[in-house]
């Protein structure tokens, strides 16, 4: 997946469980952390173990990284800061591995106990530009893709975003 259906998705979840607690701030900082940087680990990747290739995948990309590192950061945070900044990590950590594995390629389900590999999901990534999507006079953006994803994505967050500001609106009148 790409970083924009990476952030709006994040977002959105965000905006759908934790409207009334977090700000729209706090959601931004936490969805950047945790749903975006996830995918920095091609660094670590690239220039570590020195491996090339779009196919990145480490810990931090599977269920298990976010039950061994996703989790115990949420508790330390929800400790020491707020009770509901666990959410604001798990949520957005969540995300992006659920959207990596609804992305049509190859995963690491068991790492770091195995590194056997499996072809996932149903969503079909844009590799080339959107601008040009026929490669050798193929049409290669056929059926459901991250265009799509992205549409929805930004359709369903401007709505939230409307109805989380009417809601928060409504609950400071009464107060």
């Amino acid at each position: 997946m790409n970083w924009i259906t990476h952030f709006l998705f994040s977002m959105n979840l965000l905006l759908i469980f934790l409207g009334s607690q977090a700000t729209i701030k706090e959601m931004i900082i936490f969805t950047i952390i945790f749903a975006l940087f996830v995918d920095l680990d091609f660094i670590f990747t690239t220039y570590v173990l020195k491996k090339e290739g779009l196919n990145h995948r480490t810990l931090l990309q599977e269920p298990f990284g976010l039950l061994f590192i996703g989790v115990p950061i949420g508790l330390l945070f929800g400790y020491f800061f707020q009770a509901y900044y666990f959410f604001l990590v798990i949520i957005p950590f969540f995300s992006h591995i659920f959207l990596d594995y609804v992305t049509i390629h190859n995963v690491h389900p068991y790492l770091p106990f195995s590194k056997k590999e499996i072809k996932v999901g149903f969503i079909r990534q844009i590799i080339e530009s959107p601008r040009r999507p026929f490669i050798n006079n193929k049409p290669t953006l056929k059926g459901f893709n991250e265009l799509h994803l992205i549409l929805l994505n930004v359709i369903l967050f401007l709505v939230l975003l409307y109805f989380n500001y009417n809601i928060n609106n409504l609950l400071s009148c009464i107060r």
